[in-house]
């Protein structure tokens, strides 16, 4: 694995410029856009570019790997800068953050073959992921001041690195309670605690106490072949889905998935959320949840998204498929562009998922190395 060594502090600085000052504003901006309901009239199009520009401009000067990638590159809007491709976190470093400061990291726990993608923080940037993931989670929860959050994952106790369970026991505080339903078991894999799980479930059945079920699809499916038939959970109940089952079991849609969990759960598909995510980011796309059409994902304000041309890059027009490039404004302290290997098609102001690209690394967060 190859390694360019640590960053001075002095180095995130430029004519007054700073990785700190930007998170500052950004933190400002995200406040901003929860207030006026995520409507972007904050972080429009144009202070988006704006922002984006700026940071691609500090982090080529600060994150020493990333300089070596952005250095032929000096784009004029936002779409044209170059996205990193994901694999590029599990062989190098890609971090602004001196080496003493990154006191957290997190790890891709779907890519086989290969290194783990690597996601370096402080406490600073742990304390922007939050403040990016918070507000924009419960968004799409408004129920959650009366629910209980029953996630079927381990606990971050003996998942530290998992940005997934992170974000779980981040949301946990904003419910009535908080559970985490999982555990590793003797090999390192995740596994259900069905025990636990059908009596909280009962219990909640019995005290007519509305949840939210968090878990990855591989989780969901463990349920499904595992527990025992159970009555349906409490009227008000809700369910998030957050993908990753390459691999691991029999592979179905998500329409199936979602029709076999409303079998199990009596949770209708239109309160059935799907969350799009991965260690690289610091934001989260969530679908749109809408009866009556194609289910597609969308971004907080602060992220943008194209479809690019799998053999040369190049952005395409609405209407065709492609891969997926994400520029998030909320990786401050690593890299704001990443091209992932994930197919998508354009659905109004959201993208529909179409897979992954022909020898794209699987990836999911209910998979760890050596499974």
């Amino acid at each position: 694995m190859t390694d360019c060594g640590s960053t001075s502090p002095e180095s995130t600085r430029h004519r007054g410029d700073t990785l700190e000052g930007f998170a500052r504003r950004l933190a400002e901006l995200i406040e901003a856009e929860a207030g006026s309901g995520f409507g972007g009239s904050i972080l429009d199009r144009t202070r988006f570019s704006e922002l984006a520009l700026r940071l691609h401009s500090l982090q080529a000067r600060t994150n020493p790997r990333y300089r070596r990638f952005a250095a032929d590159h000096e784009p004029d809007r936002w779409a044209d800068i170059p996205g990193v491709p994901t694999e590029a976190f599990g062989e190098f470093v890609l971090s602004s953050l001196p080496e003493g400061e990154r006191t957290r990291v997190f790890r891709s726990s779907g890519t086989t073959g290969g290194e783990r993608s690597r996601h370096f923080h402080s406490e600073a940037s742990l304390a922007l992921y939050r403040r990016s993931l918070l507000g924009w989670f419960l968004h799409h929860f408004p129920d959650h001041g009366r629910q209980s959050l029953l996630v079927l994952t381990p606990s971050e106790a003996e998942v530290p690195d998992s940005s997934l369970v992170h974000m779980f026991a981040r949301v946990g505080g904003s419910f009535v309670r908080c559970e985490f339903l999982g555990r590793l078991s003797p090999r390192g894999t995740w596994e259900l605690d069905g025990e636990r799980l059908s009596a909280v479930w009962r219990d909640a059945v019995d005290e007519e106490r509305a949840v939210v079920l968090a878990g990855t699809a591989f989780n969901f499916v463990q349920v499904a072949e595992d527990l025992p038939r159970m009555e349906p959970l409490p009227p008000g109940s809700a369910l998030l889905e957050t993908g990753g089952y390459k691999g691991r079991t029999r592979r179905m849609s998500r329409s199936g998935l979602h029709a076999l969990l409303e079998r199990i759960t009596g949770i209708a598909p239109h309160r059935m959320v799907s969350e799009y995510g991965m260690c690289e980011l610091s934001s989260q796309a969530y679908d749109l949840g809408r009866q009556d059409r194609i289910r597609g994902f969308r971004f907080p304000p602060w992220v943008r998204w194209t479809v690019v041309d799998p053999e040369t890059g190049a952005e395409l027009p609405e209407g065709e498929c492609g891969l997926i490039r994400i520029f998030d404004l909320a990786n401050v302290w690593s890299v704001m562009a990443i091209q992932t290997g994930d197919l998508g098609c354009r659905i109004d102001d959201g993208f529909e998922l179409r897979g992954r690209v022909a020898d794209a690394p699987a990836r999911g967060c209910s998979l760890l190395p050596g499974v």
